[in-house]
């Protein structure tokens, strides 16, 4: 009887409190397919040129770390030289991974052991069997995806945390402990696998992160933030490069479903 894995199809996701966040999720769902050629082979319909293209570009609306946008185009340009039923450029897949590296440590196998089938944070299917020992790509998809996940969810409550009327109308308070662990989440995310000397960027989000953990830990979160939090919130949206909302943080009061 054959073992063989049915054919994998990339998630969407079509709803959610913050459209940004979906529509972030949306792009790195297209984009870390490419971190390896053995990824895209185990997908039932490979993207196409122009759909990669489409990613990017809206990938590139919600990302404005610099670092990373750099990739991003990079990422672009080479996708621009690939032809729809040619081989995928090289260039591709070194941008992918360079943003997924940013996003979090290469694994130990290396991306190109990646063959999509370990992807816990967003899978669509049921839980796999822990794999055996000789099987290291296991590990690959899962670490990408959940970095990028542990991103999105804390500039997520960080917008929370510095916008004052999208928190006094917040229908669930978030618990201190709640806060805490994703904070701890994105440290581990800015610090495992990373170099003595850190890129700059790479130490600046983290030590953002370390400052909003603080002040939060002295914090019961309710529908007004101290100061401080807010400070600390605001510092860490800038350290991932998010823009101001139009009026300010003050103002704002959520993305609306397009």
């Amino acid at each position: 009887m054959s073992n063989r894995r049915q054919p994998r199809t990339i998630p969407r996701l079509t709803g959610g409190p913050d459209k940004r966040t979906a529509d972030l999720n949306n792009a790195l769902y297209v984009i870390v397919e490419f971190v390896s050629p053995g990824r895209l082979a185990t997908l039932a319909i490979m993207p196409t040129a122009a759909q990669l293209i489409a990613a990017v570009d809206l990938y590139l609306t919600c990302e404005s770390n610099q670092e990373l946008v750099a990739h991003a185009q990079a990422l672009r340009t080479a996708a621009e030289m690939w032809v729809d039923g040619g081989e995928v450029p090289s260039g591709v897949f070194a941008a992918a991974k360079a943003i997924l590296t940013v996003l979090g440590p290469e694994p130990p196998a290396g991306w190109d052991a990646d063959d999509g089938y370990s992807s816990g944070a967003i899978s669509q299917t049921e839980p796999k069997p822990r794999p055996e020992a000789s099987e290291p790509a296991v590990q690959v998809s899962e670490q990408a995806e959940h970095s990028a996940q542990t991103v999105m969810l804390t500039i997520n409550l960080a917008a929370l945390l510095a916008s004052p009327r999208l928190l006094q109308k917040a229908t669930e308070m978030p618990s201190r402990e709640h806060l805490l662990e994703h904070f701890d989440a994105l440290v581990r995310v800015f610090s495992t696998g990373r170099a003595s000397s850190p890129p700059a960027g790479v130490e600046a989000t983290r030590e953002a992160a370390l400052r909003l953990r603080g002040v939060c830990a002295r914090w019961t979160p309710g529908p007004e933030a101290p100061a401080e939090v807010q400070k600390a919130a605001l510092a860490l949206l800038r350290a991932f490069g998010v823009d101001e909302p139009p009026g300010g943080w003050d103002a704002f009061e959520g993305v609306e479903e397009a």
